[in-house]
Order: structure tokens, then sequence, then C-alpha cells
């Protein structure tokens, strides 16, 4: 998992996500090409002092822009 999103296996290592929350994110975006998929890593977890935790049962599902992505 730490190579293709970096961010959320640095957050999960610091207990900012859980194990499960960080497994689910990166199975969903595993079919991404990799800089899209580092792209969403950052966009969930580059700054750990703003980093939501990710909650499986309450959080509302994560719809992403991908046109705000691609630029």
């Amino acid at each position: 998992m730490p190579a293709g999103v970096p961010h959320l296996w640095a957050a999960w290592r610091q207990g900012k996500v859980t194990e499960r929350g960080a497994t689910h994110a990166a199975r969903e975006t595993a079919c991404l090409e990799v800089e899209n998929r580092l792209e969403v890593d950052r966009f969930l977890a580059a700054d750990p002092d703003t980093l939501v935790t990710i909650h499986e049962v309450d959080a509302p599902p994560l719809h992403l822009d991908y046109d705000v992505l691609a630029t």
C-alpha cells in the first residue's frame, strides 16, 4: 500500500485513519493511473493538521471532481 498512497500510509501509521479506511481508499483508487492516484492521496491526506479521520460508518460517500484533479 505505501507506494501508491504514501500520505495515507503515513496518516495510518500516525493513527489518523483506521487500517480499514486506509485499505478501502487504497483499493478504490487502485484503478487510477499512478499520477492520479497520488493526486487523490495528496487531496485526502497530505496535510496531517487538516486531515479529518475517515470513519467507515458515518462518513458520506466521497465524490471527487475529476475536472479539479485534472488541473
